[in-house]
């Protein structure tokens, strides 16, 4: 089983990546399956295969904790680490190839947390990549660009495994594509 791993800042589009790849890969006829990681998504643009949010859901920690939302996501990322075994173990039995890992809209959360590398590591033993993605528009500025660098280092020292940053414009480009 081959894990990728899709982060990068809020907003960045890690979840229509996760999408267009995910459709371009059954396209190619790939054994592949999705896995949402982020327990505060809402809507999704596609139908994760495994769901964090059947294992831990914000509104119930906020209300069982008494935390608002950010101190939630806080806390569920340490808590999505005690059910990794159990998310991994969902996986295996659906035996895919490739899994695309759809990881929170604070990339923090699974970036810089301890949490983050624990989960990579727990969900699976074979090969491992992450996608860094940031936003084209946001980035356009010089200082912005060096600033979604300096993230993209930082995240690729964390986590051992091969490593891709994209700009959001490939998702723009991989849906054309599967339109055409």
């Amino acid at each position: 089983m081959y894990v990728v791993f899709i982060v990068g800042t809020a907003g960045s589009g890690k979840s229509l990546l996760t999408s267009a790849f995910l459709e371009w890969l059954k396209m190619e006829e790939q054994n592949v399956a999705s896995l949402n990681l982020d327990p505060g998504a809402t809507t999704l643009p596609y139908t994760p295969d495994v769901d964090v949010r059947n294992y831990i859901r914000i509104e119930d920690i906020m209300e069982r904790y008494g935390l608002g939302p950010n101190g939630a996501l806080i806390l569920a990322a340490d808590l999505i680490a005690d059910e990794a075994g159990r998310i991994g173990d969902e996986l295996a039995t659906l035996n895919p190839d490739i899994v695309l890992v759809d990881t929170p809209g604070q990339m923090e959360l699974f970036a810089f947390r301890a949490s983050g590398p624990y989960i990579a590591k727990e969900l699976t033993k074979d090969p491992e990549a992450i996608i860094y993605l940031f936003d084209a528009v946001f980035s356009s500025d010089p200082l912005n660009f060096v600033s979604n660098m300096f993230l993209s280092a930082a995240i690729h020292t964390r986590f051992l495994f091969l490593k891709f940053t994209f700009s959001q414009s490939v998702i723009y480009f991989l849906r054309k594509k599967l339109i055409k």
